[in-house]
């Protein structure tokens, strides 16, 4: 049988828990359901997380391909051309001059930052059919046989209106089962050791637009990492790139793992404005009261 135990304290500069104590059987029985309920999303899912050429990062390589070749057609003479001939009949030629123009550098940023996202997720891919894949095959191979596995646990494994996690540990993968307060489930694979890059954008829109959309994604979605820096994690392309979009300067972007569903297995992006600071989400709040109707 695989022991389950309760995950000690972090090790200064290691992210991972480290073996506690060993759980009771009622825990243990608790730990056991979440980690059968991986094991059904990793054989549902098998022919892209555990195939030697299928990865959960195709999907996504192709959506930036198909859109980076849109957006380059659309720049082209032809398509140049059909944003000044359907801003004429709303503009003036000088505002429609200058809609064109803000119109031509956003295409030419969207490009720029599909591109970059394009190269990373390359990358990634490679890294999983090179590592990531096996290593999550042989764990799979442990859990099943019993006895070589080691499981860690955290949280409130008796409370229903508590969360509870199990925590499983490769070389090169921390995946986290988590049973969330309000009965949700969620599977996250984290690839370890991945480096990200660094895109800077121009500032495209006036600071009223982009307060706004910096506002209204940083309360939905994002957060406030510690080092003050608005972040966001997100599983949706158009996503990422509207929030790079949003805050001119530098962006820092990486893939920190996937992400198994009921209904699909996603990409997990995380990205962190590096050139625009604030204390908390009260203080955007309180920025973006002061918003008048005709500003929103």
């Amino acid at each position: 049988m695989n022991k389950i135990y309760w995950g000690g304290i972090k090790v200064k500069g290691n992210r991972r828990l480290i073996p506690g104590e060993l759980v009771d059987n009622i825990t243990r029985k608790e730990a056991l359901k979440l980690i059968n309920e991986f094991l059904n999303k990793v054989e549902k899912y098998r022919d892209i997380l555990l195939s030697d050429s299928r990865t959960p990062f195709d999907r996504y390589i192709i959506a930036l391909d198909e859109f980076i070749n849109n957006l380059e057609f659309k720049l082209g003479e032809n398509g140049n051309q059909s944003i000044v001939e359907k801003g004429s009949n709303h503009y003036s030629n000088e505002a429609n001059k200058d809609l064109t123009k803000v119109i031509i550098e956003t295409k030419k940023s969207m490009v720029r930052i599909a591109e970059s996202m394009l190269g990373l997720l390359k990358r990634v891919r490679k890294r999983w059919l090179r590592v990531g894949k096996h290593e999550l095959e042989q764990l799979i191979n442990e859990l099943i046989r019993g006895g070589e596995a080691r499981i860690l646990v955290s949280g409130e494994p008796n409370k229903e209106n508590k969360s509870f996690a199990v925590h499983l540990y490769t070389r090169h993968i921390a995946i986290t089962i988590s049973r969330k307060a309000n009965g949700s489930r969620t599977i996250a694979l984290t690839l370890t050791k991945l480096k990200g890059i660094h895109i800077t954008i121009p500032k495209l829109f006036d600071d009223i637009i982009l307060n706004a959309m910096e506002y209204g994604l940083l309360l939905t979605d994002g957060t406030i990492d510690r080092a003050g820096y608005p972040r966001m994690n997100t599983h949706n392309l158009w996503q990422a790139i509207i929030w790079i979009l949003s805050y001119p300067g530098k962006v820092h972007i990486y893939v920190s793992g996937i992400s198994i569903n009921d209904d699909n297995v996603s990409v997990a992006w995380v990205l962190t404005t590096m050139n625009h600071g604030v204390k908390n989400k009260k203080e955007v709040v309180e920025r973006a009261i002061k918003f008048s109707d005709d500003d929103f």
